[in-house]
């Protein structure tokens, strides 16, 4: 890959990270009710699921499109029913993360947090036609290089950690002054509903899929 290549590919990373969308809103939720760890171990676990498609990506489009065709539609499945789930949890605690003259949480479970990253990161669609519908546009996918994979696996774990971490570390800094106003309940109420919806999405496109064909 070559300079233009690398630079374009740096950039669209960096918006896929910090595009608006389930991942982000369960990054500031962690971040807010259980602290800077928490959220960080969640970022992990979806970067792991990123360089995971770009790898089967870069050996070849048609095989994360036979990947995604034999598997995705559980993905969705699974994917749909855990944000649905989080979104009836968020409407009935819009308190969560309220400051009320306590410390916020500060969990660290890695493998909870991380697994709940690839579990969201998998079953979301946008990330999925990223690599097949976007990156093909300026990168030619299929049979890259060893070297070429690992210069995009470096540039993943890098621009995108260096996303998460400014998020995370700004919600995190200001989250005492956040918890002192209604910010927080809006947020999750605003996380909520857009797990709902996302999660609706997730399981109309699944059920549309049924026949085991690729659709976003």
């Amino acid at each position: 890959m070559d300079a233009h290549v690398l630079f374009v590919f740096a950039i669209s990373i960096a918006l896929l990270y910090i595009k608006p969308g389930p991942n982000q809103a369960m990054k500031i939720t962690k971040a807010l009710n259980e602290g800077f760890l928490s959220s960080w171990f969640f970022t992990m676990g979806a970067t792991l699921t990123v360089i995971f498609y770009f790898t089967i990506a870069g050996l070849g489009i048609e095989l994360l499109q036979s990947l995604m065709g034999v598997v995705g539609v559980y993905f969705k499945i699974i994917g749909a029913a855990y944000l649905l789930y989080l979104g009836y949890k968020g409407l009935s605690n819009v308190e969560k993360g309220v400051w009320k003259g306590r410390k916020l949480s500060q969990k660290t479970n890695l493998l909870g947090s991380m697994g709940l990253g690839i579990l969201m990161t998998l079953g979301n669609p946008i990330t999925i036609f990223y690599f097949i519908g976007i990156i093909p546009t300026f990168m030619t996918m299929g049979g890259l290089a060893l070297g070429d994979i690992m210069l995009g696996v470096g540039i993943i774990a890098l621009v995108g950690g260096l996303a998460d971490f400014l998020l995370i570390m700004l919600v995190t800094q200001a989250k005492g002054a956040l918890s002192h106003t209604r910010f927080v309940r809006r947020i999750n109420v605003f996380a909520a509903l857009g797990f709902i919806l996302i999660g609706a999405f997730l399981l109309f496109s699944a059920i549309m899929n049924y026949d085991g064909g690729f659709a976003i």
